[in-house]
């Protein structure tokens, strides 16, 4: 009787107003370890609308007086054990919105969810048709990274791996932090080479060295490690994870590769005629925006004058460093060498040009 009592409330509340009405899915699917939202939208009396309000999730067909409930927004206390701290709504009760978020999806979550509106003043109705949460163990689909197999990087310079993830968009507004592996899994002494909320859980020899390339919050997880060694080598991976405990790994691993440092400047000759002002210039291109940057510097004659001009554009994700040597070359200045060096903090490498100088 008392269930039967329940519905027929409803029924007469509906009768009672076309502006009890609810937009709510009759079926939602959520893989498991996952979050989910399930959409609901609500319309109600205008002489309710300033009046406040609570809004009630029930994990169950019906409403009745032991009815489940999987989240009330003026108590929680009221919720099952199993739901506290894991369901929230996505927006704004005052503005109609009553979707219902569940994180940390398990097995057990699966079934039926009705919304229900109650006001201060004891005018309160039930959203239906049911909607059916089904759980799948399947992964889920929004969770993609991408990743490169390998990268190779010179010793003594930077190196961007390059990564860009995404996740469920339940989670889009949520608190995260970013975690590089220097490992091929996650294991509890799985050393860390970058940690995006505490870097003293980095190994020492990271420490200072690692970076994030871009903002999590755009899906960029790019590392950069400055002052390249030896000992980089390895594999890389990344994970995410969310401050309402869901996390992801996202596979295949990177593997790092070092090599010796051979990159060169580059210097673009110049027509050089006695007299005349001529500028020379050096160029050096990378990938990596490093927080040691490449200075380039020229060795020239002692008694060439002149302020060097430095530069740096990017083009895509390459960034071109240039130095402007200006010139008033004599012919004493004939055959003798004019050298690009382009420094790192560990190493550096040069490019050499012998000028020919023509009488005007």
């Amino acid at each position: 009787m008392i269930e039967k009592s329940y519905f027929l409330l409803s029924l007469l509340q509906a009768g009672l107003s076309q502006e009890w009405k609810g937009d709510t899915p009759r079926e939602v699917t959520a893989q498991e370890g996952s979050c989910v939202q399930i959409p609901c939208h609500y319309s109600y009396p205008a002489d309710l609308e300033n009046q406040p309000r609570a809004g009630v999730w029930f994990n169950n067909e019906k409403q009745i007086p032991w009815a489940p409930i999987a989240f009330h927004s003026k108590g929680h206390s009221h919720e099952l054990p199993r739901f506290q701290h894991r369901t929230r709504l996505s927006g704004d009760l005052k503005d109609g919105d009553c979707s219902l978020i569940i994180n940390n999806i398990r097995r057990e979550d699966a079934g039926p969810y009705y919304f229900r509106i109650e006001s201060d003043i004891k005018n309160s109705y039930s959203y239906l048709p049911v909607t059916q949460l089904h759980v799948s163990a399947e992964p889920s689909q929004e969770w993609k990274g991408d990743t490169l197999r390998e990268v190779t990087a010179q010793e003594g310079s930077c190196v961007q791996i390059p990564c860009h993830y995404s996740y469920p968009s339940c989670l889009e507004n949520q608190p995260r932090g970013g975690i590089w592996f220097n490992n091929e899994e996650q294991i509890p002494w799985a050393p860390l080479a970058f940690h995006s909320k505490d870097h003293n859980h980095e190994l020492p020899w990271f420490c200072h060295r690692t970076r994030l390339s871009g903002d999590l919050k755009d899906g960029d997880c790019s590392l950069i490690i400055n002052n390249i060694r030896r000992e980089d080598a390895g594999p890389y991976f990344f994970r995410i994870e969310f401050d309402n405990g869901l996390s992801h790994n996202y596979y295949p691993v990177t593997q790092l590769h070092i090599s010796d440092f051979t990159d060169k400047p580059t210097i673009f000759p110049a027509e050089i005629i006695a007299g005349k002002r001529v500028d020379v210039s050096c160029t050096f291109n990378t990938t990596c925006n490093g927080t040691a940057a490449p200075v380039l510097t020229w060795d020239t004659p002692t008694d060439v004058p002149g302020s060097v001009s430095n530069t740096v554009t990017q083009h895509g994700v390459t960034l071109t460093y240039t130095s402007v040597l200006p010139l008033v070359p004599s012919l004493k200045h004939h055959g003798q060498t004019l050298s690009c060096r382009v420094r790192y903090p560990s190493v550096s490498s040069e490019r050499t040009l012998v000028p020919t100088v023509q009488w005007k």
